[in-house]
């Protein structure tokens, strides 16, 4: 077997696991060398490969503050518009992304159309970003960095779960809100904050309750959670105004048990709406706190 028609097969092994959630690197030589020119398509996953001893050659522009970021690594675009001509131009072995966003979707076709290798790693739990971090750091050879940044994480985040298990554990009910300028959405099972709450042994008001796919203050009242957690996504000001002239300045809002018992949470960017990655032990940690 030649080295080009293994590389091939190494290829399309990764390939199809990562779609499915979980990666599978036996971090051979050839699969190391074959990601050596690596592009990724948003902050989340170009820290994730950064925190497992990866470079890169490409990101997008919000992750080009991340620390410890590639020297020299160039801007392929914006997360939701990256550049297909730069992307080409940069010949990467692989381009790694999520499917988070529809036009996500569209570049990986159009990639894959024109040969490029694309992996998709999509993180909706703790879990998911501890398989991939085992994968990345089987290509990348650095044992040490998923010890540091996934066990020893996982060890403080078993930590806090049983500080408050030890404790007065009460079941109560939340909803998640996530608002922006254009849509406003309770969060389910498949966002990775839900998971973190649910884990303190919360019950999402909106599973398993249609009244509240399409989101309005008549649902939530008479679901009446104990606690709402809301992120803002996209510009923030936008967002703020929308949840003001739709929640929070009606009279039904404040006789909310949430709001009367001041258990209304503005959630972190960094911690909620991207993934946390090495700090999901912060997460936990921040819902933890909340929780009384």
């Amino acid at each position: 077997m030649t080295k080009r028609l293994r590389l091939i097969i190494s290829a399309i092994t990764v390939a199809a696991t990562i779609l499915c959630g979980c990666t599978s690197f036996s971090g051979s030589k050839e699969e190391s060398d074959s990601y050596e020119r690596v592009i990724a398509l948003s902050k989340s996953v170009s820290e994730m490969w950064l925190l497992a001893g990866g470079s890169l050659v490409g990101t997008t522009e919000d992750a080009l503050d991340l620390d410890d970021m590639t020297e020299g690594v160039q801007s392929i675009g914006t997360v939701s518009k990256p550049n297909t001509e730069t992307v080409v131009a940069l010949k990467p072995d692989v381009v790694m992304m999520t499917l988070d966003l529809p036009s996500h979707k569209k570049f990986k076709e159009e990639l894959e159309g024109l040969g490029i290798r694309v992996l998709t790693v999509d993180i909706g739990s703790f879990q998911d970003y501890d398989d991939a971090m085992r994968n990345f750091t089987s290509v990348t050879g650095r044992d040490d960095l998923y010890n540091k940044n996934v066990l020893e994480v996982k060890e403080r985040i078993d930590a806090i779960l049983e500080e408050y298990n030890a404790g007065q554990r009460s079941y109560k009910t939340y909803l998640f809100l996530r608002v922006s300028a254009t849509k406003n959405k309770a969060m389910k099972k498949d966002y990775f904050g839900c998971e973190i709450i649910d884990s303190f042994g919360l019950t999402n008001i909106a599973y398993d309750n249609s009244s509240l796919d399409e989101l309005s203050l008549e649902a939530i009242t008479a679901a009446d959670p104990d606690y709402i957690f809301i992120i803002y996504q996209g510009k923030e000001k936008e967002a703020m105004s929308v949840l003001e002239e739709e929640f929070t300045s009606k009279e039904v809002w404040r006789k909310l048990s949430a709001v009367a018992d001041d258990q209304v949470y503005m959630l972190p960017k960094d911690l909620f709406q991207y993934k946390p990655n090495a700090r999901w032990d912060e997460a936990y940690r921040y819902i933890y706190e909340n929780l009384r």
